[in-house]
């Protein structure tokens, strides 16, 4: 070859070189003005929202401590609730617990559901029930009287019977010996049907005696209490027990009474007693 093209082949080559150069210069220019680029958005300042979110501050106050606008910041409490908190907590030396707030004219179950996690009492006190309060009511045993046998004071705690009563009972069962049998009770004065309904389960006679059937003793009492009274006939000596079977012992006369068996004057006095 000649002399010539080794010369322009050198000068090729040579050209080449620099151009390469120059294109690995500019690369990396671009490169580091990339890598600039990307530390000047990585120093800017975070958002203001991101800020706020940060420095947003928790409610948690003692309420026997906290003054008004501090319990404004609670939700649901405005100015007149929270000066009603602390006037409330002066008048009454203070909060025992949480749930005491709602004590507060005008705080009631739903704003406090709404502020209990918000609220807090340093070491707060709970009322304790203790056993005897628990089982009271329990071992408490059920009135059963005697109204042969009991006392005016105990007399006056049956329903209904108060200190009046209980003496027309104790004075009506000296002047006739006892009752014979709880019906009887409704031959006090002032004692009704309504009175016995409501304390005849709580009352009992030691071996009742009774003389005619229960439907037929109130009818009995009922004609006691109308002051119903039959004037008495003149007795018969000639009256037979034959002629006058069946015998209603409703109506009938003493000196009909006393032709039953086992019926004496005493008796069939009584019984008439009873009728009237």
């Amino acid at each position: 070859m000649s002399r010539k093209f080794y010369t322009f082949m050198l000068v090729l080559s040579a050209a080449s070189v620099v151009l390469l150069l120059l294109a690995f210069n500019i690369d990396t220019s671009s490169k580091k003005d990339i890598v600039i680029t990307e530390r000047s958005y990585a120093d800017e300042p975070a958002s203001s929202s991101l800020t706020a979110a940060e420095t947003t501050e928790i409610v948690y106050l003692d309420i026997n401590e906290a003054g008004v606008d501090e319990f404004k910041q609670l939700e649901g409490i405005g100015e007149k609730l929270a000066e009603n908190i602390v006037s409330f907590r002066e008048e009454n030396d203070g909060f025992s617990n949480i749930e005491e707030i709602m004590h507060v004219p005008g705080i009631g179950k739903g704003i406090f559901d709404k502020i209990k996690s918000s609220i807090y009492v340093r070491e707060p006190v709970y009322p304790t029930v203790t056993e005897n309060d628990t089982t009271a009511e329990k071992t408490e045993e059920p009135l059963y009287i005697d109204i042969n046998t009991a006392e005016a004071e105990k007399l006056a705690e049956l329903s209904g019977i108060g200190e009046k009563l209980s003496a027309e009972i104790v004075d009506y069962r000296e002047a006739n010996g006892g009752f014979r049998n709880i019906e009887e009770l409704m031959l006090v004065p002032g004692i009704g049907e309504g009175i016995f309904d409501k304390i005849k389960a709580s009352i009992y006679v030691r071996e009742p005696v009774y003389f005619q059937e229960a439907e037929e003793q109130t009818e009995a009492v009922q004609d006691h209490q109308q002051e119903e009274v039959t004037e008495p006939k003149l007795e018969d000596p000639g009256l037979k027990l034959e002629d006058h079977i069946p015998i209603n012992i409703n109506t009938a006369d003493k000196e009909i009474l006393i032709l039953l068996p086992y019926v004496d004057d005493h008796i069939a006095d009584r019984i008439i007693e009873i009728e009237s």
